[in-house]
């Protein structure tokens, strides 16, 4: 209920604001142009401007390039990484332990596809398209070390685990509108519908490189396999609330 509220006044708010002024020709998405998307979250007052996400969730870049006035071509690009890092000192016993581990991981997601608008000219402006869903899933790498000190002297535990990333695969359709509250600026709605799988896994490895306080270090290694398969089928409980910005060729 609150996305219809939200809809009904941003948009009733923006056209009454735009029929005051006469609408230019050329004040819509016209053939050489190219433009930037970005998503509307919130309800009246608390409203936030987000990226857009993919079929999957992932948050994308969107950008749209009119090879011709009524075709566009559709790009989302999506980078998702992380470096997380733990230390701590704790006390067990008579012996100090201190920890540190660092994992990192890097994906990278690519969405293309086309879109057909169905009027030239005038604010409104409704289209259809379609697209796809890929996706790079790095590896992640984990790396930890624990060292123990007591009164006798100090041991030590190196990890070091390598697994495996997978891929993203999905098709998806879309239709909406856009509204052009001023040239080329449009308030739009946009509702998805695709599939998707998502794989990930596969051989892992790792290796335990222990230092006792005297004698030779142990070196043992692990391997197995760990893998995932997800398939989605989404179809959107609501449509998304789109702002849009269109750079002219002139």
């Amino acid at each position: 209920m609150k996305f219809y509220l939200t809809l009904i006044f941003t948009i009733s708010s923006f056209v009454l604001f735009a029929q005051k002024k006469e609408f230019p020709l050329n004040g819509t998405a016209q053939a050489g142009d190219y433009g930037i998307t970005l998503q509307m979250n919130g309800f009246i007052n608390a409203l936030n401007v987000t990226p857009t996400t993919d079929l999957a969730g992932n948050n994308q870049l969107a950008m749209r390039y009119f090879w011709r006035d009524q075709l566009a071509f559709r790009l989302g690009l999506g980078v998702d990484g992380f470096r997380n890092n733990i230390s701590r000192v704790d006390s067990v016993g008579n012996s100090q332990v201190q920890f540190d581990s660092t994992s990192t991981g890097f994906n990278f997601y690519f969405n293309p596809g086309f879109e057909k608008h169905f009027t030239k000219y005038g604010r409104l402006n409704p289209f259809i398209g379609a697209g796809f869903n890929l996706g790079l899933l790095g590896k992640t790498s984990e790396k930890s070390t624990r060292i123990t000190t007591d009164t006798t002297g100090v041991a030590r535990r190196e990890f070091d685990g390598q697994y495996p990333g997978g891929f993203l695969f999905g098709v998806y359709s879309t239709f909406g509108f856009n509204y052009f509250i001023a040239p080329k600026l449009a308030l739009g709605v946009e509702y998805n519908i695709g599939l998707y799988n998502r794989r990930r896994g596969g051989d892992y490895n790792s290796v335990i490189i222990d230092t006792p306080i005297s004698g030779q270090a142990n070196v043992s290694r692990i391997v197995g396999s760990d893998f995932s398969n997800q398939f989605g089928v989404d179809f959107s409980n609501s449509a998304i609330i789109t702002l849009s910005y269109f750079f002219s060729k002139s």
